[in-house]
């Protein structure tokens, strides 16, 4: 992971489970998804983006699956599984697509569920 960005925020999952988004939730049209995903993936892969986005969080920046795992964001990156970004705030959208491209660059769309449920994969 690139040491480039400097926001960090620490968000511990929540202890009971009446939480149901992170921080600041609100969701994101196709062109702000659209958008985002231009900033980091090639033209080819955006439409994967926005179907990835919206099979995993509905395009909620809050998305949070904190019952068995600690999935945050659009992408819903698992900071269980990657630890070294669970010292950022994966619920801003250019945080979590940033994180997200970069485990995409590493291993493709492999570590979606969504998109092996959607046939990326």
């Amino acid at each position: 992971m690139s040491g480039d960005l400097i926001i960090v925020t620490r968000i511990q999952r929540p202890t009971k489970p009446d939480l149901l988004f992170g921080p600041n939730n609100r969701t994101l049209t196709r062109a702000e998804i659209e958008g985002l995903a231009g900033v980091y993936w090639p033209a080819s892969e955006i439409k994967n983006v926005a179907a990835v986005a919206w099979c995993e969080s509905g395009w909620q920046t809050g998305a949070w699956a904190y019952i068995g795992e600690d999935s945050r964001g659009l992408l819903q990156l698992n900071v269980e599984a990657h630890l070294e970004m669970g010292q950022y705030d994966l619920f801003d959208p250019q945080i979590n697509f940033y994180f997200a491209y970069v485990l995409w660059s590493e291993q493709g769309w492999n570590p979606w569920t969504c998109a092996h449920e959607l046939h990326i994969v």
